[in-house]
């Protein structure tokens, strides 16, 4: 964290030995002649160092925050684009989405969420009192998980009900459409008959969250995240609800992926027809966003959908239009917010499109090598095309990435940060 302050001072005390003095440079917000061109001015009696940058249609000068320590600088946020021209629309929208704004109807993503866990039984598959303690150790998996991610913003209370109205679906696996079936069978319309059977008998009122869920097997598995509402794959009620089964039966990051569904609108970013990511350019995110693999060693949610989730403030973001270099110094993903740290620097494409780059530390869910991740969000493809796309990621000090014409050098890399510097590659 110290490592990340030290580069938000916006001036120092000591005389900047950067750059020459500039002709005609005498002041921040002044008009400038060459983009990228540095000098070091007067302001209030001290020598802060300004950089020519391309403001509107104008050129400015712009003061730029220095790292005394290193004296690497870093452009001021004034020089950046405003936050808000980031936030791309959603070019194929529907009741789950990769851009702005977020879907109505969903539960707050800013409190303490309460789920109602209905183990159900199957005349080939009963469940146990021995397998709710194999479903409650998930959800404190999963809490733990969620109040990470979030940054304490968000948590779970898990609700059980009472043995005496476990659901009975009232045959066999077979009977019932749970085996033999792809990862796309539609198992909405069997979530929402058990839904109202229990109904009968007790009430689902208060809760934001219901999971259906079933003892563990392996010879068969799947889980379904459905929205709130009355869409085609919705619980038609006012939660969002989870069916788990089988082999995921147990699973947190399983249930942490599908909540991903039912509580964020999220999309799935892996392929449903793998012919889409030849067509596409770049592949799929892969195991970097718990939305495209949940398993392995890295589940992390991705900056961008943290985003959409409403957990990275917009002073964390870093926003950059086409026009002068810039730099940036970036925090862990993982890392618990600061006033003065940043998150992410999102590169804007098109209305539909942006490039990202975000500093994926080891930490709990990312056991893989410390890397900066650069990578693609395009929401004119959309949920099972890969709207969000690996592009690169980097690890040593000096390495880049053309994305878009957009360079993306990486100069420094460590524990508490990385600085890289955005450039137009032609």
């Amino acid at each position: 964290m110290k490592f990340a302050r030290s580069f938000l001072i916006l001036a120092v005390s000591t005389p900047l030995a950067l750059a020459p003095a500039v002709a005609g440079a005498t002041g921040i917000g002044q008009t400038c002649k060459k983009v990228g061109s540095v000098a070091v001015v007067k302001v209030s009696g001290k020598a802060t160092k300004v950089q020519c940058i391309k403001v509107g249609k104008n050129l400015k000068w712009q003061q730029v925050a220095t790292n005394p320590q290193t004296n690497t600088s870093v452009t001021a946020v004034s020089a950046l684009a405003p936050t808000e021209n980031c936030r791309i629309a959603d070019t194929t929208p529907g009741v789950i989405s990769s851009g702005f704004p977020r879907p109505d109807g969903y539960p707050s993503t800013l409190k303490k969420l309460r789920v109602l866990v209905l183990p159900v039984s199957f005349t080939d598959l009963p469940f146990t009192a021995s397998d709710l303690n194999y479903v409650k150790s998930k959800y404190k998996d999963v809490n733990s998980y969620y109040v990470a991610t979030s940054y304490g913003a968000a948590s779970f209370e898990a609700v059980y009900a009472d043995s005496a109205n476990w659901a009975n679906a009232g045959g066999s696996l077979s009977e019932n459409g749970l085996t033999n079936s792809n990862l796309q069978f539609d198992r909405s319309s069997f979530f929402r008959r058990l839904i109202s059977e229990y109904e009968a008998k007790s009430s689902t009122a208060g809760y934001d969250i219901v999971e259906i869920v079933t003892s563990s097997s392996g010879q068969f598995g799947g889980a379904t995240g459905m929205p709130p509402g009355s869409s085609m794959y919705g619980t038609g009620r006012s939660f969002g609800g989870i069916l788990s089964t089988g082999g995921a039966a147990f699973s947190w990051n399983t249930l942490a992926h599908e909540l991903g569904h039912a509580w964020l609108a999220l999309e799935d970013l892996y392929f449903f027809q793998t012919d889409g990511q030849i067509s596409a350019g770049y592949p799929v995110i892969g195991a970097w966003d718990l939305m495209g693999i949940s398993s392995g060693n890295q589940k992390e949610l991705g900056g961008w959908n943290r985003w959409l989730a409403g957990w990275i403030a917009s002073t964390s973001i870093r926003c950059v239009e086409k026009g002068a270099t810039t730099r940036h110094l970036l925090e862990p993903l993982s890392t618990k917010q600061t006033s003065a740290g940043s998150k992410m620097m999102v590169y804007k494409l098109s209305d539909h499109s942006v490039v990202i780059a975000e500093y994926r530390a080891e930490s709990a869910y990312n056991e893989a090598q410390s890397k900066l991740l650069v990578y693609r969000v395009d929401t004119s493809f959309g949920h099972g095309q890969g709207p969000v796309r690996y592009v690169a990621d980097l690890g040593k000090a000096g390495t880049s990435v053309i994305v878009d014409s957009v360079k993306i050098s990486l100069q420094k890399i460590d524990k508490a940060g990385v600085l890289i510097e955005v450039s137009s590659a032609g």
